[in-house]
């Protein structure tokens, strides 16, 4: 029993040194600046997530009935590839698209990243502001640390068919992997 006690001892007399150290690191809680601004990021996402998801309803009302059903083929057909050719399945739904159902999802995925670059600009104002001395670049590491980019899930496109799919793809992505 008293073997029990002295190690137990040793144990709580050896972590006192490690929690000491874990003190001095600088890993202290986050300054309430720092809370509201990583939970103006936070907002940030979930809105930007809203409005994708706001911009693919908007996308999908904008299709005729048969060219949803083209564009469910194609994704579909794309899921069970074993070598999926993106940009084919873009040119395919390109070419059955009236000009005026590109135009519609042009003007939504150009008011989409518009809207959706607002909000990321704010939020990183805000992260500054609460962390003048933060890591230098376009965003720093919290907004992705490589600047922006079209917000409906890849890379920006002015192709209505690559829209399509990007935002159709993305919506399909499981809870959490959705942001870059």
């Amino acid at each position: 029993m008293d073997y029990i006690k002295a190690a137990i001892v040793a144990i709580a007399l050896s972590t006192l040194p490690c929690i000491a150290l874990a003190d001095q690191t600088g890993y202290a809680s986050p300054s309430p600046q720092m809370r509201d601004a990583f939970s103006a990021v936070q907002q940030a996402h979930e809105k930007t997530d809203q409005l994708r998801s706001q911009a693919r309803l908007a996308a999908l009302n904008a299709l005729t009935p048969a060219h949803r059903t083209l564009l469910a083929q194609v994704v579909g057909q794309l899921a069970v590839s074993s070598n999926p050719d993106m940009p084919g399945a873009a040119r395919s739904i390109d070419s059955a698209l009236s000009p005026n159902e590109q135009r519609s999802i042009q003007n939504i995925s150009s008011s989409l990243a518009s809207q959706s670059r607002q909000i990321m600009e704010a939020a990183r104002q805000q992260m500054a502001a609460a962390n003048p001395n933060g890591p230098p670049g376009p965003g720093g590491p919290w907004m992705g640390g490589h600047g922006f980019h079209d917000m409906s899930g890849g890379p920006a496109s002015t192709d209505p068919g690559m829209i399509l799919l990007i935002m159709t793809t993305h919506a399909l992505q499981p809870e959490g992997s959705q942001r870059p």
